[in-house]
């Protein structure tokens, strides 16, 4: 009988790993879902157009992060998530807002590399903006 108990072992783990954080989202959105409701007094309908928007937002973000770059010759692909990332911070930047005003900056978006470097998105698009303003001359 064949069986590779290394791999049994991390599927429970990976499992686990998965259902904490679905309950970690699920409750981030019961709690958004009261804010709205006791600052805004946001109704069932309004929730629901909220929930409907979020969703797609998230869905966008999903389907962003899901497109691959090709990484090197050996065919690897790597996830484009930083990029997703980046069209996040990008949509509400132009709106003027800044997440890290709003939210704190305690919580980094940073992506590892495989070599351990850690690079904050936040930062790169403050470089992306700073490129921008000079390109434009403003």
């Amino acid at each position: 009988m064949k069986c590779n108990f290394k791999r049994r072992l991390v599927n429970p783990a990976a499992k686990q790993i998965e259902q904490t954080q679905s309950t970690v989202k699920r409750i981030w959105e019961i709690a958004t879902l009261i804010a709205l409701r006791r600052e805004f007094g946001f109704g069932k309908e309004r929730l629901t157009r909220f929930v409907d928007s979020l969703n797609e937002v998230y869905s966008e973000f999903m389907i962003n992060a899901a497109d691959t770059d090709k990484y090197d010759r050996k065919k690897r692909e790597l996830s484009d998530i930083d990029t997703a990332i980046i069209r996040l911070i990008r949509e509400l930047r132009s709106a003027g807002i800044d997440h890290r005003e709003l939210l704190g900056d305690s919580e980094k978006l940073v992506i590892i590399d495989e070599s351990g470097k850690v690079t904050d998105l936040d930062e790169v698009y403050d470089r992306i903006e700073e490129h921008e303003r000079r390109r434009n001359g403003t």
